[in-house]
Order: C-alpha cells, then structure tokens, then sequence
C-alpha cells in the first residue's frame, strides 16, 4: 500500500515552501521519481489517518527539512483523539439492595473468615501452604487463637 501520489506531490509543495532550498538540496542528484515513489510506499497507510500527516506537518522541525523516517515518527506520534463516553449507568434500587444484603452476608460474623478456616485446615491436615496463605490465615483468625 503506498500514499497516492497526489497526496506526495501536495506534500512535498508543503516542504518546499518550508524549507525552500535546503529541500531540494537534500535531493540533487537523486532522481525525483525514486524519490517521491520512496516518500508514497515509507508513508503508506496513512491516507486512511490523514490527522496523522496533519499532525507531522504542524509539528516539522524548524531548522532542517525531514527525512521521509523522521516525517512518518512524526506522523505516527500524533496522540490519539479523546473518545466521548457514555455517562456511567444508574445502578436500581433493586440492585443496589441485593449488592448491600450481599456483602452483609459475607463480612457477618459467622462467614467473614470461612477461608481462613480452611486454609487453617488444610494446613493441619498436612498440606503445605505458602507464607503469604499462611500469613493471611493467623492474621484473620488471631482473634480465635486468643480466645
């Protein structure tokens, strides 16, 4: 896939009203059809951001014309656009209900350190636990141990 060739030729009109001579004479003795061709097939795929080309051409250097790898990183640094958003849904009454009732039950007192009885479990029944899982465990239940 390469860059039409009209968007390489409005391209190099841009550069060379920039930089007049120092563009051409990046080119003397090079011939202009290899080129332009080299410019259409390095940019090649940016016609479908042409934000992208936008963007390299406001953000040329100043003082030396671009190499056709230095234009494309700028081009390909163009930040992308910010995409609108939805505003978050309104969660129902309902289910807020059922989210508040749900985690009730799981901080009770009755259910809250289930898993570390059973890791305090599997650790008496012989099973080798990890410092961190046995770590959790006393931690949870130090309280039990105390009393």
């Amino acid at each position: 896939m390469s860059l039409p060739d009209s968007w390489v030729e409005e391209l190099f009109s841009r550069l060379a009203v920039r930089y007049g001579t120092a563009w051409t004479r990046m080119w003397e003795g090079i011939d202009a059809g290899a080129v332009r061709a080299d410019w259409a097939n390095e940019l090649g795929g940016l016609e479908t951001n042409p934000d992208a080309i936008k963007h390299g051409l406001a953000n040329l250097p100043p003082d030396r014309p671009p190499t056709v790898t230095q234009f494309r990183a700028l081009c390909i640094a163009r930040p992308e656009p910010k995409q609108p958003q939805l505003p978050a849904p309104k969660a129902s009454e309902e289910s807020i209900k059922a989210a508040k009732a749900s985690a009730a039950r799981v901080t009770s007192a009755s259910g809250n350190k289930d898993w570390a009885r059973a890791l305090r479990s599997r650790e008496q029944g012989g099973e080798r636990l990890s410092a961190a899982q046995r770590t959790m465990w006393r931690e949870a239940l130090k309280d039990e141990a105390a009393a």
